[in-house]
């Protein structure tokens, strides 16, 4: 399947709004289990993570923290919040006492006026949110460009790992050369590699 980033997007928000609570919940532990073996063979240290919005059947990052912070007790992890008023992001320490508070599109973001700036510089790898990603490694996020941006800011040897419920298309045919690819995607079933 060829598609461009909106069609995958629209495809793939209403196979997203397909699965229940329950299904979603055991897909994401099924990605957990996959994303820890990544994790231990690159030595990650400093993780950056989305956090996902239920209301999107996303991929459940709190839930991911919780079952890898009792295997990888070491690993600390990062959050993004939007900067208002902006296409940019600033990064933050997410940790048990992190305060969140929700934006206008119904995502948990680090409360600003307590949270605990995060050093980009320190990022071994980032979790990508996105829609839909294909063979080559490209991804479709929801299109405001915020993590394409945040990447090209990161270390160039910072892991970009993609999570989906799905496998990959064949191509996403409007890729642009500012768009950044992944170096895995992690599945329930399959970790796709492009890190070579």
């Amino acid at each position: 399947m060829i598609l461009t980033k909106q069609q995958s997007r629209v495809f793939f928000l209403e196979e997203r709004a397909k699965l229940t609570p329950a299904e979603t919940e055991h897909l994401s532990r099924l990605i957990a289990g996959r994303l820890f073996h990544i994790l231990t063979e690159r030595s990650v240290r400093y993780l950056h993570s989305f956090l996902g919005a239920d209301s999107r059947q996303e991929v459940d990052t709190r839930l991911l923290r919780q079952l890898l912070q009792t295997k990888i007790p070491a690993l600390d992890w990062a959050t993004p919040r939007i900067i208002p008023g902006t296409r940019r992001m600033e990064h933050y320490v997410w940790d048990d006492t992190t305060v969140f508070s929700v934006n206008r599109w119904g995502i948990d973001e680090p409360d600003a006026s307590s949270a605990q700036i995060f050093d980009l510089r320190s990022i071994d790898a980032v979790l990508v949110p996105l829609l839909a990603y294909d063979r080559q490694g490209n991804r479709a996020g929801y299109g405001g460009g915020y993590y394409d941006r945040f990447l090209a800011e990161c270390r160039s040897d910072t892991l970009k790992i993609g999570l989906s419920f799905f496998e990959p298309i064949d191509a996403i045919s409007d890729v642009n050369a500012w768009d950044i690819r992944l170096d895995f995607c992690v599945t329930p079933f399959a970790v796709h590699r492009w890190d070579y």
